[in-house]
Order: C-alpha cells, then sequence, then structure tokens
C-alpha cells in the first residue's frame, strides 16, 4: 500500500469517526408529550460556547439549564422561558463547570416537571481534535505531491498546446 493510499484511508477512517461522534445527540425523556435536547455542537472543547435547543415544554415556564459534571456535582446554568410553542434556544459556555468525562446537560420544565438530558463528553472532543490533526498532518506530503504532479501534467500540456 503506497503512502498516499495509506494516508487517504487514515484519513477516512478518522472523518468517518469524528462524523459518528459529532453528530446531534438527542435524548428524550419524560412525561408525555416529551421533552427534547440538542446540543450543537456536540463535540466541544473548554471554553466552546453550545448552542442548547429545547422543545416539548409547556407554553411560557420556566425551564432551567442544569450541568452535572463526572463527580456528580451540578451547576445551574440559569432560567429561561418557553416560547408559544414550548421551545427554548439558548448559548452557553459550560467550560467553568465541566470538567474531563462525560457532564450531562439537563433542561427542566419548572411546571411540566419535563426533562430532557443529553451527555458531552470534552476527553472524546480533545481527543477527537487530536486525532484529525495527526491525520492532516500525516497526509499533507502525499497531498503535496499529488498536486505536484497535477501541477507539473497541467504545465506540460499547456506548454505542448503552445509550441
Amino acid at each position: 500500500m503506497t503512502l498516499l493510499t495509506r494516508s487517504l484511508a487514515n484519513l477516512a477512517l478518522v472523518l468517518m469517526a469524528g462524523l459518528a461522534c459529532v453528530a446531534p445527540p438527542t435524548l428524550r425523556t419524560g412525561e408525555q408529550p416529551t421533552a427534547v435536547v440538542q446540543l450543537s455542537p456536540a463535540a466541544v472543547s473548554p471554553g466552546t460556547w453550545i448552542r442548547v435547543q429545547g422543545a416539548g415544554f409547556r407554553v411560557g415556564e420556566y425551564v432551567e439549564i442544569v450541568v452535572t459534571d463526572p463527580a456528580g456535582t451540578q451547576t445551574r446554568l440559569g432560567k429561561l422561558i418557553a416560547d408559544g410553542q414550548g421551545d427554548i434556544e439558548a448559548e452557553v459556555a459550560p467550560g467553568d463547570q465541566v470538567r474531563n468525562g462525560v457532564t450531562v446537560i439537563t433542561l427542566s420544565g419548572t411546571e411540566s416537571e419535563r426533562t430532557a438530558a443529553v451527555p458531552i463528553n470534552l476527553l472524546l472532543s480533545i481527543a477527537l481534535a487530536g486525532l484529525a490533526a495527526f491525520a492532516y498532518w500525516q497526509a499533507l506530503p502525499a497531498m503535496g505531491r499529488l498536486l505536484q504532479r497535477r501541477d507539473r501534467r497541467i504545465l506540460e500540456r499547456i506548454t505542448e498546446a503552445v509550441e
């Protein structure tokens, strides 16, 4: 297997693993109708802002956002008011409250007691970023040679056409 083929295979593997882990998770819990929470991006690093979107709450009720770290410590990030469809949306930076490991962001309706939770994993995010950087670094020489060969062929064809 050539270096280029091996580098491209490694890059494809990293991209597939990354896309599988970055797909926005959605977890449904609570009574009917169910509350739903979705994070974007799902893979985060410390200090990253996360868009939290929730649905399925009562219109006008307060919805509390809570971060639970791996040790079980809960930090309340604030309360929002559900809109006319029972939806909420906010951007939060849980980096100060989040420690390495699996952290859970929970939305809880204060009146309906509907809850929705979704896990985030900072260690996995950091590992994926490092793996992607390594694969990119490994693929650069092969890609450079490929582009150089293509440029050389283009220049040869242009010079043949001019002569």
